[in-house]
């Protein structure tokens, strides 16, 4: 004997077609009744978009760009930034105007005429440094220890001691290391400070012991002077009157 089945027909909130609901179905709350999913997705797509939907924050946000001012619509993680822009663009040209000289984290005091002076060095004497490094080297990385073509561009030369540390050793052929493009920034990152710090005390190191045998013999000479009127004396004072 079958079982009768127990219920009613409900109308479809969309459409007003009559769909078939159990009491248990009524019972647990189910507020508005469907004859299918399309009509539940029509419904739900018309009553319950913008203000209506149950998370409803207030819409995209608009926000004036902090560079060019123009009022545009942002996302919501970006609209509590004072920094917020329109375009990578205008990010960039803020960027600029907020982090750069004084006002970057990696300010180390300015240098005017670097630009022009370090053009300067390299016509002068810096292709002829390049080059004699990378000969001493055989055109191997002193890092990883990989081969290049001789007229390779991705093979360059690190400065041991810093180009603005000590004037002196800019063109002092053992201050340069052979280095490819990957170790080179490696080297200027935190993860290789102990290796350039290691490299920069044994140059110096070199370069100090090299300068006391020829200051005793010779007395100073014009690099050293040089030096001594840029306030880098000391290093060489340490090593002459030890």
């Amino acid at each position: 004997m079958s079982r009768e089945k127990t219920g009613r027909y409900y109308p479809c909130e969309q459409c007003g077609s009559l769909a078939w609901r159990t009491p248990s179905a009524i019972q647990r709350g189910r507020k508005h009744i469907f004859c299918s999913l399309a009509c539940k997705g029509r419904w739900e797509s018309e009553k319950r978009l913008g203000s209506n939907a149950a998370h409803w924050q207030g819409g995209i946000p608009h926000k004036a760009c902090a560079w060019c001012g123009k009022v545009t619509p942002i996302p919501r993680r970006r609209a509590t930034r004072d920094s917020a822009c329109c375009s990578r663009e205008c990010a960039a040209k803020w960027r600029v105007g907020r982090f750069s000289g004084e006002r970057s984290a990696t300010w180390k005091g300015g240098y005017a005429g670097y630009r022009t002076d370090r053009l300067a060095w390299w016509n002068r004497i810096g292709r002829k440094f390049n080059r004699e490094c990378r000969r001493r080297d055989g055109y191997r990385c002193q890092v990883c220890g990989r081969m290049f073509h001789r007229q390779s561009r991705s093979l360059h030369v690190h400065h041991k001691v810093g180009y603005r540390q000590l004037a002196v050793l800019r063109d002092w052929v053992p201050n340069g290391a052979s280095v490819c493009d990957e170790c080179h920034r490696f080297l200027h990152s935190e993860a290789g400070s102990a290796l350039r710090l290691w490299w920069r005390a044994q140059t110096i190191r070199d370069y100090l012991v090299m300068g006391a045998g020829r200051l005793a013999e010779t007395g100073p000479s014009r690099e050293h002077a040089a030096a001594e009127k840029a306030g880098q004396g000391s290093l060489f004072e340490e090593v002459v009157h030890a």
